[in-house]
């Protein structure tokens, strides 16, 4: 996959999800992630994290150089 796709991708995950734990603090909800609240606000909670941080780990990812370089 091209890495400019999972860098999208990445900073889509983690923008959301900041942006719902931001909404969620001050009592609104995220419409489109509205589905998680019905599996409860621990679940919801944690699964918002997890959006944030697998965004932020596929972004340095994404970015790495994983190449050898040539002697």
């Amino acid at each position: 996959m091209n890495k400019n796709i999972i860098t999208v991708i990445g900073f889509i995950l983690f923008l959301s999800g900041m942006y719902a734990l931001s909404l969620s603090l001050v009592g609104a909800k995220f419409t489109p992630l509205l589905f998680l609240e019905k599996l409860g606000g621990t679940a919801s909670f944690f699964i918002k994290i997890l959006m944030v941080l697998v965004g932020v780990l596929l972004i340095f990812l994404s970015r790495t150089n994983t190449e050898m370089p040539k002697d």
